[in-house]
């Protein structure tokens, strides 16, 4: 997550920095519960019920599951982070641009946030990895850490407060490493908002 323009252009072996820029294009998602279908060849609108046959909205996927709660965390760890600063309760380190601190503190608050809502839902690495590894080949050598991975369906999730697109050297690698499977950025809706690369 935050700003690739801070980052190497090529893959490597460890973690990169963040920053910001500004960017556009919201993405909204859809909720509700599993289907309950009575009679399958009576056609019907979800959610309603026609002649004693009920249609349920469908359940959202564990990815559009993700990306709500992220974006929130998202939302309030930027805010968390802007009221601090402003009463001086933390400080800027001396030497490093407060765009980077900013983007550093807000993506360590949304990956706690993260990692308590999965262990709250009981979900393993077998649905999703918060913050692990993706080698760009095989096991072992170049990798990238995106924030959330979803093994089954190969889509990542990152948070930034800048900009970022299929020719970032990070988003790149991403899709090397996932087979070009769709990857979610997350911003604040003050930076943008969220928006999909490769869906």
């Amino acid at each position: 997550p935050g700003l690739d323009d801070a980052r190497s252009s090529a893959p490597w072996s460890g973690r990169v920095d963040r920053g910001s820029q500004k960017g556009r294009r919201p993405e909204q998602r859809t909720t509700g519960r599993p289907a309950t279908l009575a009679a399958p060849t009576i056609r019907v609108a979800a959610g309603r019920s026609v002649a004693n046959v009920v249609v349920a909205e469908r359940a959202p996927s564990i990815e559009a599951l993700y990306q709500a709660r992220y974006a929130a965390a998202y939302e309030r760890g930027l805010a968390k982070v802007d009221a601090e600063l402003a009463v001086g309760e933390i400080r800027v380190p001396i030497g490093q641009p407060e765009h980077l601190f900013r983007a550093n503190q807000v993506d360590d608050f949304a990956r706690r946030d993260l990692r308590a809502f999965a262990l709250e839902q009981g979900h393993g690495i077998d649905l999703v990895r918060i913050n692990q590894r993706l080698y760009l080949e095989g096991t072992s050598g170049p990798y990238r850490i995106p924030d959330l991975y979803f093994p089954q369906s190969g889509t990542i999730l990152d948070g930034t407060l800048g900009f970022k697109s299929a020719r970032t050297p990070q988003i790149m690698d991403f899709r090397a490493a996932n087979n070009n499977a769709p990857i979610g950025i997350v911003r604040p809706e003050s930076y943008g908002g969220f928006y999909w690369i490769g869906k």
